[in-house]
Formats: structure tokens, C-alpha cells, sequence
């Protein structure tokens, strides 16, 4: 599998269910490429980020300066 093919079934596992043959590709791709375990980390801590950054004032969803400053900080560690 390719790293593009794991990176979007990293993403897409986390608005869907992947098939079981999915699941085992990305499985065993993650246990032998470092890069793409390394993105699968990042993609979970921006996401942590994005929800715990929105403040709901106003009616309206602002996401604070320093919430974007980390996301950008993780966003640049991704290698591809």
C-alpha cells in the first residue's frame, strides 16, 4: 500500500468505518512505515486541537490564535 492510500484511510477512519480489508492494510503499512505512524499521530493531535480551540462566542466559531499557532507547529512536522 501506498503511503498516499494510508494517509487516506487514516482520515477516512475517522468519519467512517473502514472495511476490514482496509483496516488490515493500514494496520500493517503503520507497522512498517515511520512517517505515516508519525502522520497518524499528528492528524489525531490537530484534531484534538481544532475541537478544543473553538470558543462559541458570539454565535460564532473562533478558533484562538494560540490554537492556530499549534496546529500550524504540527502541520509543519508532517514530512512528505
Amino acid at each position: 500500500m501506498s503511503c498516499k492510500k494510508s494517509t487516506e484511510l487514516i482520515e477516512k477512519s475517522k468519519i467512517a468505518s473502514l472495511s476490514l480489508k482496509e483496516k488490515l492494510y493500514l494496520r500493517l503499512h503503520l507497522a512498517m512505515c515511520s512517517p505515516c505512524t508519525k502522520y497518524s499521530k499528528l492528524s489525531d493531535q490537530i484534531d484534538t486541537l481544532i475541537k478544543a480551540g473553538f470558543n462559541k462566542e458570539n454565535e460564532t466559531d473562533v478558533i484562538s490564535e494560540k490554537r492556530k499557532k499549534e496546529i500550524i507547529s504540527i502541520l509543519n512536522q508532517i514530512e512528505h
